[in-house]
């Protein structure tokens, strides 16, 4: 959720009745979902919006250390300064995109 929507959801989200009346209808959204704000959504457009459940999401992104990783260490003679390196390799992916939805508004 982009921060410039992120007041609207909290507001959808936590209120017990309906966020935008003097009615007492009940809001069966109350502590049905979590807002996470996520900054970078705003860079491209402020209205587009995701859903994501968590669980699953978990369950089917995958990270792979594909080497792990090796510290070495060496003193700079000319500067006397230590320099550290570390060397690793890694993979990222999914099994499945199913625990993703999301809504590009125009």
């Amino acid at each position: 959720m982009p921060d410039n929507i992120a007041d609207t959801a909290y507001e959808m989200m936590g209120s017990k009745q309906e966020p935008t009346s003097a009615n007492n209808t009940k809001n069966m959204d109350y502590g049905r979902y979590e807002v996470i704000p996520y900054l970078r959504l705003d860079d491209n457009d402020t209205n587009n919006w995701f859903m994501v459940w968590k669980s699953q999401m978990k369950k089917d992104l995958i990270w792979i250390d594909r080497i792990t990783p090796e510290i070495s260490n060496t003193v700079d003679f000319e500067t006397m300064m230590m320099k550290h390196a570390v060397y690793f390799r890694c993979a990222f992916g999914f099994i499945d995109w199913r625990w993703i939805y999301g809504h590009v508004v125009s």
